[in-house]
């Protein structure tokens, strides 16, 4: 059975394994699923959700009855039945569905796309084989994701010291044009070299 990881896969360094696990501010930013949608996925999973209708099932996923529609006329979500009135019901795979649709969403998908993605996942008769592309297609994501990270902690770093910076013109009257601001002659600025953020908010034109 192979053993490999995704980071060895796709040739990442363990460098940067370590650096994204101790990034807690951005790392909360990518919330895990809330613990009532834990819940209700670990019952969907063994089957202890009974049959729900659009409602329910937009009420229990956060979404709107007509996002619900929608993900149907897609063919995304599927009713396994309807009442003798002709209401929709649901099993714990919309569920499901609706969370996996709600997590490439967050990944810049859109939804045809992911209709297709999915319809590739279907056209896969051997399990292995699915998984695997599954397997590929998550390693690809988790690659890319990881890459926004180490983009957004150098953003972070380059807004704090542009905070920082700011935060200490405090000494100029009010009437202070803002041209002079080229040349600050405020102490702690003479000490540091401006933010590139903010000396480009200076640059005349």
């Amino acid at each position: 059975m192979s053993t490999f990881t995704c980071t060895e896969r796709l040739g990442y360094r363990e460098a940067m394994t370590t650096k994204t696990n101790h990034s807690p501010s951005l790392r909360s930013s990518v919330s895990p699923p809330p613990a009532d949608m834990r819940h209700l996925l670990e019952l969907a999973a063994v089957g202890e959700v009974g049959l729900l209708k659009v409602g329910e099932v937009a009420k229990r996923t956060g979404k709107t009855t007509r996002a619900i529609r929608f993900y149907e006329e897609l063919g995304l979500v599927a009713p396994v039945q309807r009442t003798k009135g002709g209401f929709r019901q649901y099993d714990h795979t919309a569920l499901v569905r609706v969370y996996l649709i709600d997590r490439l969403q967050g990944l810049g998908y859109s939804l045809p796309e992911i209709g297709e993605f999915l319809s590739t996942l279907r056209e896969e008769h051997y399990g292995p084989a699915a998984m695997d592309a599954l397997r590929t297609f998550y390693c690809q994501k988790l690659a890319e994701t990881r890459e926004a990270i180490e983009r957004l902690q150098a953003l972070e770093a380059e807004l704090q010291d542009s905070v920082g910076y700011l935060s200490e013109c405090i000494g100029c009257a009010p009437g202070t044009l803002r041209t002079a601001c080229r040349s600050c002659q405020e102490e702690a600025h003479r000490e540091r070299p401006t933010p590139a953020l903010v000396a480009a908010v200076h640059i005349a034109g």
